[in-house]
């Protein structure tokens, strides 16, 4: 009983703001109206249902979550910064052109994935130094680096 009394006062302040922002005319008359139906609603909900209307099925607040979890940034290196890829090429393969591009993919948690492209292919134990090399130079887990030919 309490929340609802304050939340009561807490929409009459609302409708004393609006008698103060808007002059008299149409909009005073269309926001008052307003906020006098959003005030019988809520006291109709609160005293008579006993909050049994509630907006929160609704609303789903899970949507904003699953929007973030699918959010991601590609950062393309040989658009960026060749030099880097050009100093990878000279201390892992004797300056030959190996690795044509590195693009770092990032979500929202900071969660990076490296995709390396290659010119051209490496055996499997070069593939494996390869993944070490890459995950030590970003600092993360050899599994998220992922190379392609």
């Amino acid at each position: 009983m309490k929340e609802t009394i304050i939340n009561i006062l807490i929409f009459v302040l609302f409708f004393n703001l609006i008698m103060i922002i808007f002059p008299e005319g149409k909009t005073q008359k269309y926001c008052k109206l307003v906020i006098k139906l959003f005030l019988f609603i809520y006291i109709l909900n609160s005293i008579v249902l006993k909050g049994a209307v509630s907006l929160d099925d609704i609303i789903n607040i899970n949507v904003l979550s699953d929007e973030a979890s699918q959010y991601t940034r590609e950062f393309n290196l040989n658009e960026s910064n060749e030099k880097f890829i050009e100093l990878i090429n000279n201390d892992l393969y004797n300056g030959r052109e190996v690795i044509q591009n590195i693009k770092v993919d990032f979500t929202v948690d900071m969660q990076l994935t490296v995709n390396v492209y290659l010119n051209k292919s490496l055996s499997v134990n070069e593939e494996e130094y390869l993944k070490l090399n890459i995950a030590k130079i970003f600092n993360i887990n050899s599994e998220n680096v992922k190379i392609t030919f």
